[in-house]
């Protein structure tokens, strides 16, 4: 008898836990992962700047930027020239970094070519920072990972990227972005 209240009380706990798992992935917006169809590709190391530069080198309309740090010249002056073809960059950043001699010559770099720089102070507390890494390309494809945009993650560091090209997944980072104040 014992164990028959065991095996009821196990198969009532995993409904239980199954049902708070879907009410959380309703209520959660990452659920739109568990709605959309994405391609996904991953990079590591070298292979993530070969990949964001290709990928802002392929930006029709629009390119948006939230990151912590960047101060790599073959990013930034890809991001320029995206401005001089007439794709719209916008670019956020952390203001704790602005005045670091690299993120100086990448953001007078990329004011000169056009694009808009904005400087983000979190409001989430004195030690905050806005350490989002991603990059949306024509709100169809969102690049994010642990590799912020300097030379040391490109050389040095043990980094990744993923590309992920959805519509819906960009708008979610594209609500995102716009809400970095």
């Amino acid at each position: 008898m014992k164990r028959n209240y065991n095996t009821i009380f196990y198969i009532f706990s995993v409904i239980f836990l199954l049902n708070i798992a879907q009410y959380s992935l309703q209520a959660n917006p990452t659920s739109t992962l568990l709605k959309t169809t994405a391609k996904v590709a991953a990079y590591f190391e070298n292979d993530c700047e070969t990949a964001i530069i290709t990928h802002i080198n392929s930006a029709k309309k629009e390119i948006h930027l939230a990151i912590y740090t960047f101060t790599r010249p073959s990013i930034y002056k890809a991001l320029a020239n995206a401005q001089r073809r007439n794709v719209k960059v916008e670019i956020k950043y952390d203001a704790e970094v602005a005045e670091w001699e690299g993120m100086k010559v990448a953001i007078d770099y990329m004011e000169e070519a056009g694009i808009t720089c904005t400087k983000i102070t979190p409001v989430k507390g004195e030690t905050g920072k806005m350490h989002d890494k991603y990059l949306i390309i024509d709100k169809k494809t969102v690049i994010t990972g642990s590799y912020n945009y300097t030379t040391a993650a490109t050389t040095l560091n043990y980094e990744n990227i993923i590309v992920v090209q959805s519509n819906q997944i960009a708008d979610d980072y594209y609500k995102n972005f716009t809400s970095i104040k």
